[in-house]
């Protein structure tokens, strides 16, 4: 977060956000509504498609037990780390398809178990940079991403994100 914050200060110049309260309460309306339809997809995905369930078994067996304040505090920091590197700094210098193909391969594991989450990533690159273009701020990817991260991680932790017979 530390490096993430001091590249988009002073060399990006992607951060501190615009200090319009208008604008921020804005982006943050809008990075909850884009992390809400997102989880309703992957959601309803997860329920339909069997890679889905492997995936999330082995992201619950490498998790393992959580608290509710370890989860949001794995989600505010890969969020608001992520998306200073990627979209507050990656993507200033190389563009939006360079930076959304990245972290989608950052989030490669070389399992087939887990293919669904590189995609999913890919993905919410793409979303979350085309978000910062269109906002020209970090807080609506910000907020998208600590807001899909926490609830996911919810979801897989508790075992609710999968069907009945695939949870256990």
């Amino acid at each position: 977060i530390v490096v993430g914050l001091v590249l988009s200060a002073f060399v990006t110049k992607t951060f501190p956000p615009k200090l319009d309260a208008e604008a921020i309460a804005t982006d943050f309306g809008i990075g909850l509504c884009i992390a809400a339809a997102l989880v309703l997809v992957t959601y309803v995905i997860a329920r339909v498609v069997p890679a889905f369930h492997s995936m999330e078994a082995a992201f619950r067996r490498t998790l393992g037990p959580l608290s509710l304040g370890e989860m949001a505090r794995i989600a505010i920091l890969s969020g608001i780390g992520e998306e200073l590197l990627f979209r507050g700094v990656i993507q200033p210098w190389l563009g939006l398809p360079a930076a959304a193909v990245i972290f989608g391969l950052l989030h490669f594991v070389p399992d087939r178990s887990w293919f669904p989450w590189t995609l999913f990533a890919t993905a919410f690159g793409f979303i979350a940079g085309w978000l910062f273009e269109e906002r020209g701020s970090l807080v609506a990817p910000i907020v998208a991403h600590v807001f899909v991260n926490l609830t996911n991680l919810i979801l897989i932790v508790s075992g609710r994100g999968l069907p009945a017979r695939a949870a256990h």
